[in-house]
Order: structure tokens, then C-alpha cells, then sequence
């Protein structure tokens, strides 16, 4: 890696967040399913999640799986949004200019926009929230809209009280001094402590005021502390509604993680092997019992073999627009890429390159989806490692997700899940719609 406010519709009751969006007009409307016995339910028998330190009210619909406050949506999952018509050649319903405006008008005022991605199927938009030119930590607005229909198929809108804020006692230059790397302000949130952020792999966070570095213990600690989400959220359904885990297309059911010579990466690809090995609901086998973990000793014909034989394959580390990288003296690019490779998923958690020329030739080469991001992202309180068991329990159905899902939906799903989007993966190359 390298260095609205959504208002509820109706009097008095939940109703489930407006998902489709017409074309030229500045509104959008109610979903096609807003049942009022699901809607509207009684205080003594909602359900409360905890969700980056917030505690939400759990609405969960056919299709639709929200985290409420109030009547203020703070999350949304429309599973049959989407993936709506992803499987029809057809062209895209909205443009890139239409989907930002929609983006821009559910996530409002005082969001600075970090990208928007146009993918083969879908947008992906991401802003972060600033208060005087500070980073709220975790404050972030993010979406997923279906460019076959036009429709929101998930959103995430964090919104913390922060007071108003004193001036740090230490410059950012004072601490890039002291670092040699770049800084950023950023207040943490429900603590409101100011601190400096460095912007590299393993983040390190300083106190604005004393410039003392916050140990990994401690900075865990705050963290954990601050971002509490409870387990299972995001689950849309509470069994499987065909007897299976979706249509799959496997050939193998074997996976692979491998990682840059990164000490902080070793956690990621352990996230991702133990979630690819965990049982599946109702007594199902685990997608893949003995996961084939390479650690940090590829070398690119060992990635070569990786990607021609396993199904599911991840990797962690540096990257950028042409190579990822296995250690400080060998590296993978995209002209040592094999042809005729098989693998039909593989994740990219890297800077760059999955989402750049690197995966584009990984997916010409033969991969059936690559999934990366097409800037840098950071691995701040093991949002890597969050995010990558998130994806894998999506991906492989496991007992942690119940329902197995695409390629393309478990990244919308472990994107919006997860509390952080540091480590956000907003780019899809080739067929995403792919089950393992």
C-alpha cells in the first residue's frame, strides 16, 4: 500500500430509504417495497446494533437491511437493488455526472468527495467529513449505486457530534519533522481527541497537543473503544432462502492468501484464510478446509501457480499501478503476468494496483474478477483486517454470513460493514457478478 441527511419517509414509522432515483429530477423516491408491518416497529421490540460507537435501531426488510437513528438512516443494504439486472448486456441506465449528483444530494453539505469510480456494473463514491479542515475519523459518507438501473444498492452515512474544536498546540510541521512522513489532523470521535495521522501502512497516530506518539496498545484500545460495532451486521436474511448458498460456478473450492514482507499484512491474510475456513450454515463444509497460506515467500512463479490454479486467491501489501510486491527486493508486474490463468476471484488489497493498469492486465490474462482500489488505502486500526474477513465471510457463505454472495456484492457489503473505509476497495475488473 502506498504511502442529508436521509430523511424517513412517513408520519411517525420507519420507512426503508428511497432507492430509486429518476432520471432528471432532483428527488428521490420511495423504494418498491415499504411494507408498514415491517416498517413500523414497536419500541419494546426493536432491535439495537452498535455500529462505530453508534447505537442503532436494526430494521431488516425482504431485501433491505438498515441501521436507523431516529428516522435517519445511518446504513443501507438493498441486496435485490444491487444486483439487479447485472446479468443483462445491458448499457448503463446513468451516467458517472447522474450518479454523482445523487450522491451528492444524500450525503449533503460539509462532505469533501474522495472518488467516485465508475465500474463495469456500479458506482462507487466515497466523501469524508471535515469540520475546519480536520478529518472526523471515521465520518464518512459512502454509496454504491447500480449502473444498470440507476437504483442506491447501499449507503453508509456516519454522523458524530463533535464540539467545537481548539486549535492543536503542535504544527504539522513540527510533527512531519519528527516523523519524515506527511501528517493529517483528524479528531477521533465520542473521545474528541485531536491527533496527528501519518499517512503510511502501519498509521501512526501522535497526540496534537504533547506530540507523543500513541502506542499500538493504547491506540487499539481507543479505537475498539470509539468504533464498537457489534457482530453480524449487514446480515440481510436470517436463513438461506433456497436451501444453498447461490448459484455457484466452482470448480475447486480452493483459495490462497499470500502478503508483501509487511509485518501488519499478517493479519490480514490470517482474516481472510480463517473466514475461507470456517463452516458454512446449517452444517455445510467450509469452503475450503485447508486454505493454502504463502505467506510472505512468493515469488512471481510461485503468483503465477497461485493464480492458474486456486479459485479465490487474496493478497496484502504494497502496490502500484503496475506490480505488487512480495518484499524490499522482488516484486509482481504486469509483464511477468502468465497467460491462460484461471483463478475467477482475486482481491487486491493494495495501493493502486488492483484497480489500475496491474489489474486490468491481471483480468486480460484470464483472472474472471479482480478487486482493488484504484488509489492508496490504509490499514489504520486493522481496517485491512476488518475488511478482509467481512469479504471472505460474504464471498463463501460462511456461518458468519449465512447467504453466500457475487464477488461484486460481498465488496459493496464488506465496504459498507466495515466501520473504517481506510481500506476502502472500490474498483471491479472483469465478471464480478462470479460466485466462488
Amino acid at each position: 500500500m502506498n504511502k442529508g441527511n436521509i430523511k424517513g419517509i412517513g408520519a411517525g414509522i420507519i420507512v426503508v430509504l428511497a432507492a430509486i432515483f429518476a432520471i432528471g429530477s432532483a428527488s428521490l423516491l420511495m423504494a418498491e417495497k415499504t411494507p408498514t408491518e415491517q416498517a413500523e416497529i414497536p419500541e419494546d421490540e426493536a432491535t439495537y446494533k452498535y455500529f462505530a460507537g453508534l447505537k442503532l435501531k436494526e430494521v431488516i426488510t425482504d431485501d433491505t437491511y438498515m441501521l436507523m437513528d431516529g428516522k435517519e438512516v445511518r446504513l443501507y443494504i438493498n441486496e435485490k437493488a444491487i444486483n439487479e439486472d447485472l446479468d443483462k448486456n445491458l448499457p448503463n441506465k446513468i451516467t458517472k455526472d447522474e450518479a454523482l449528483k445523487m450522491s451528492e444530494e444524500l450525503c449533503g453539505k460539509g462532505y469533501t468527495l474522495q472518488h467516485i469510480v465508475e465500474n463495469p456494473t456500479n458506482f462507487d463514491i466515497l466523501y469524508k467529513k471535515y469540520i475546519n479542515k480536520v478529518e472526523i475519523f471515521g465520518g464518512d459518507c459512502y454509496m454504491v449505486v447500480n449502473g444498470k438501473t440507476g437504483k442506491i444498492g447501499a449507503y453508509k452515512k456516519i454522523i458524530f457530534d463533535i464540539p467545537k474544536l481548539e486549535k492543536p498546540k503542535l504544527s504539522k510541521e513540527v510533527i512531519e519533522d519528527k516523523t519524515g512522513v506527511e501528517v493529517n489532523l483528524v479528531v477521533i470521535p465520542h473521545i474528541n481527541k485531536l491527533v496527528w495521522m501519518t499517512e503510511e501502512y502501519s498509521t501512526k497516530l501522535f497526540d496534537a497537543n504533547t506530540g507523543k506518539e500513541i502506542d499500538k496498545i493504547e491506540g487499539k484500545k481507543i479505537m475498539d473503544g470509539v468504533m464498537r460495532t457489534d457482530k453480524g451486521i449487514g446480515n440481510l436474511k436470517k436463513e438461506s432462502t433456497n436451501g444453498g448458498y447461490g448459484t455457484r460456478t466452482a470448480n475447486n473450492d480452493e483459495g490462497a492468501v499470500f502478503r508483501d514482507d509487511i509485518p501488519g499484512c499478517y493479519d490480514n491474510i490470517n482474516n481472510a484464510e480463517a473466514s475461507m475456513e470456517k463452516d458454512r450454515p446449517f452444517g455445510g463444509d467450509p469452503w475450503d478446509h485447508i486454505v493454502s497460506d504463502y505467506d510472505d515467500n512468493a515469488d512471481e512463479d510461485d503468483i503465477n501457480y497461485i493464480l492458474d490454479y486456486f479459485e479465490g486467491v487474496y493478497y496484502s501489501g504494497h502496490g502500484t499501478h503496475n506490480c505488487i510486491y512480495m518484499d524490499n527486493s522482488q516484486d509482481y508486474c504486469w509483464n511477468e503476468i502468465d497467460s491462460g490463468l484461471q483463478t475467477k476471484l482475486f482481491v487486491v488489497a493494495a495501493c493502486l494496483a488492483g484497480g489500475n493498469y496491474f489489474g486490468t492486465i491481471v483480468e486480460e490474462k484470464g483472472v474472471e474478477c479482480v478487486i482493488g482500489a484504484s488509489g492508496s488505502i490504509y490499514d489504520t486500526n486493522n481496517a485491512c483486517g476488518i475488511w478482509a474477513d467481512k469479504y471472505w465471510d460474504f464471498a463463501t457463505g460462511n456461518e458468519d454470513s449465512v447467504i453466500q454472495y457475487s464477488a461484486g456484492f460481498s465488496r459493496a457489503l464488506a465496504n459498507i460493514v466495515t466501520p473504517l473505509n481506510y481500506c476502502n476497495l472500490n474498483t471491479e475488473k472483469g465478471n464480478c457478478g462470479v460466485y466462488i
